[in-house]
């Protein structure tokens, strides 16, 4: 393969509706990183160091929290919404 060839096939790929898709999500996977950064520095500069040390101990319980109350149901969802759609002949 040579290289227009590659360079075919980049500029087909990026024409995809899954890689526009995925720009748009690790756009907004971006920005709210970038959010939650200032956010955070806001925060530091508005609480002392005990309160902002008891915020994060409050959102480092919540993250961990909140990883053992999804069981995984995304997931699942995700596989059986597959089948449903496989079995019932829906493309």
């Amino acid at each position: 393969m040579n290289l227009m060839e590659s360079i075919s096939e980049i500029i087909q790929l990026s024409k995809s509706r899954i890689a526009k898709d995925s720009a748009i999500v690790l756009t907004g996977n971006t920005l709210s990183a970038g959010l939650a950064f200032i956010t955070t520095i806001l925060i530091t500069r508005t609480l002392g160091p005990a309160e902002f040390g008891l915020f994060a101990l409050a959102l480092a319980v919540i993250g961990i929290a909140s990883q053992f109350s999804d069981f995984g149901i995304g997931t699942g969802m995700v596989r059986f919404a597959a089948l449903f759609l496989n079995t019932a002949g829906i493309s």
